[in-house]
């Protein structure tokens, strides 16, 4: 019995272990990855701001009110029609 002890601690240890590499296989791998140059990133969030922009404005013509409409003239709802008499 304690033999299988020992053999589940030494898998857990070295479980343990390859996690560790793992770990710092990836970090080594995340701190070397190719970076977007700076300007990809400018033209992203310029995109993004024009969009915006756009979305602004659309909401504000959306939403303005209306002027009132005056009336014209012409002959008043009800009234007889000229000429017949």
């Amino acid at each position: 019995m304690a033999r299988k002890v020992s053999d589940e601690q030494r898998e857990h240890n070295v479980a343990r272990e390859q996690r560790e590499e793992l770990k710092e296989e990836l970090a080594a791998h995340y701190a070397n990855r190719p970076r977007k140059p700076i300007r990809h990133r400018r033209v992203i969030f310029m995109a993004l701001g024009f969009v915006g922009l756009l979305a602004v404005v659309f909401g504000l013509l959306a939403f303005w009110p209306a002027p009132a409409q005056t009336p014209t003239g012409g002959i008043a709802v009800g009234a007889a029609a000229p000429g017949c008499a």
